[in-house]
């Protein structure tokens, strides 16, 4: 939703200059060919690196713990970027042990953007982003 969107994007400009990262829960639909995202759980970046970002493992868990009670899935991760909505080298080999859809907000031009990507079966692949209500 829009407020989702903006919410991402307070979680970017706090954690500026590093990278902002967030869990995004929600439900798949359409035989997994869809997510909708219904709750956003902004996370620490336990690195405060303006290039990199890792959360903490335990927090991780505590939040997939209590998404699965709610019976809502881990659907994307939500991380900024200093530079272009495109994926790091870094960003790809945490992919392929974390394989949902990864939402990259980063600098095009002079705005921001925001990208989302899969990797599946070692390629990336563009995950299409629509704005509902």
């Amino acid at each position: 939703s829009r407020s989702q969107r903006q919410r991402l994007g307070e979680i970017r400009r706090r954690a500026a200059p590093h990278e902002g990262c967030a869990m995004l829960l929600g439900v798949f639909q359409a035989q997994g060919a869809r997510a909708v995202v219904r709750r956003i759980v902004e996370m620490e970046n336990v690195e405060r690196s303006p290039s990199q970002f890792a959360v903490d493992a335990e927090r991780e868990y505590q939040v997939l713990e209590a998404a699965a009670e709610e019976k809502l899935d881990l659907v994307g991760i939500y991380h900024s970027h200093p530079a272009p909505p495109y994926p790091s080298a870094q960003d790809l080999r945490f992919m392929e042990y974390n394989p949902c859809t990864w939402v990259i907000d980063g600098i095009q031009g002079v705005r921001h953007a925001v990208k989302a990507y899969r990797l599946v079966a070692g390629r990336l692949h563009s995950v299409r982003v629509q704005t509902l209500g």
